[in-house]
C-alpha cells in the first residue's frame, strides 16, 4: 500500500502543491492516513514556517491510496490546526521560485526524485544569491524529518518515490527514499504554469 499525500498550499493567491507518498516502514506498523497529515503539518511547522513568507499558507491536505480503485477521488484528511501560516516576512519570493530538495533511493528503480518548496521569504537569499545558511538548513531540517514520519506511540510511516511509468520502470513502481539533499541555488519549476507547484 502506497499513500500520497497532496500538500495545498496558496501563495499570492494561486494555489500550489507538494505530493509525498508514503509506505510502512519496515517492521512498523503504519500510521492512519490523518496521523500522517497531521506529522507532516508538525514538519512544515517544525522546520519551515520560519522561513516562508506571511504570504503563504497550507490550506488542506487529502491522499490517494494505491490499494484503491483506479479514479477513487482523493480523500480529505486536513488536520483541524490548518491554515497553516509562515511567519517570515511578506515579500516571498516569485511562485516559480523554490527551495528544490533532491531525493535519493539507493534500492531503486526509481532512483531519484525531487521537491521544490515554494513561498520563501526574500530575506533567505543572501548577499551571493543563494538561499542563505539559516533557511539551509531549515530545509535540510525538514528533508531529514519528512523522510520518517513517527507517532510517539510507535507507527511508522517512510517516503517512497513513485514511478510515474518509463519503458524501464512501470508506473507505480516505489523506492523508499534514502537521503534528501537541499540545493541552495534557488530553483525555478520549469514546464508549469503560474499557479502549479511540484
Amino acid at each position: 500500500m502506497t499513500l500520497r499525500f497532496v500538500i495545498k498550499q496558496r501563495l499570492h493567491f494561486n494555489d500550489i502543491v507538494n505530493t509525498l507518498s508514503y509506505e510502512p516502514e519496515d517492521g512498523f506498523t503504519f500510521p492512519t492516513p490523518e496521523r500522517i497529515a497531521e506529522l507532516l503539518v508538525e514538519v512544515w511547522t517544525t522546520f519551515l514556517v520560519s522561513q516562508l513568507s506571511s504570504n503563504w499558507s497550507m490550506i488542506g491536505i487529502d491522499y490517494y491510496d494505491s490499494d484503491d480503485v483506479a479514479g477513487t477521488p482523493a480523500k480529505d484528511v486536513s488536520p483541524a490546526t490548518l491554515p497553516l501560516v509562515g511567519n517570515g516576512p511578506a515579500d516571498a519570493m516569485a511562485n516559480q521560485v523554490a527551495f528544490l530538495v533532491n531525493w535519493r533511493c539507493n534500492d531503486g528503480p526509481p532512483w531519484r526524485g525531487r521537491t521544490n518548496l515554494g513561498g520563501m521569504s526574500r530575506g533567505t537569499i543572501d548577499d551571493a544569491g543563494t538561499f542563505d545558511a539559516v533557511s539551509e538548513a531549515a530545509v535540510g531540517g525538514w528533508a531529514y524529518n519528512v523522510q520518517v514520519l513517527t507517532d510517539v506511540l510507535g507507527p511508522r510511516a517512510r517516503l517512497v518515490i513513485s514511478s510515474t511509468g518509463s519503458q524501464v520502470v512501470p508506473a507505480g513502481t516505489t523506492a523508499k527514499v534514502d537521503t534528501g539533499t537541499p540545493n541552495n541555488i534557488p530553483a525555478t519549476q520549469r514546464r508549469r504554469r503560474i499557479g502549479s507547484g511540484s
